[in-house]
């Protein structure tokens, strides 16, 4: 159960180079500083939408069912205390 990061490049390729890395720190800053840094985590339910946006060419069950089975199994992981981060 190892944390990954995100690496500025591989966010630059899925802008498909229309922004670098250091446009991406520089913007992320300045939307922090705007909200005074008050930003909380996102949920699961946030984080797979905005996953699925990433594959347009799905057909829309095809979707929906992909988000239903990601949700229930993000739930159900809330249940063992392996996955959960204590600190």
């Amino acid at each position: 159960n190892e944390k990954k990061t995100i690496h500025l490049n591989t966010l630059a390729d899925l802008s498909r180079r229309q922004f670098t890395a250091n446009d991406i720190v520089l913007w992320e800053l300045r939307v922090l500083e705007a909200l005074s840094w008050k930003v909380n985590p996102p949920t699961h339910v946030s984080f797979v939408s905005h996953l699925l946006q990433f594959m347009p060419s799905l057909h829309s069950s095809v979707r929906r069912d992909l988000f239903e089975l990601s949700r229930y199994l993000c739930e159900l992981c809330l249940c063992d205390s392996h996955f959960i981060d204590y600190r």
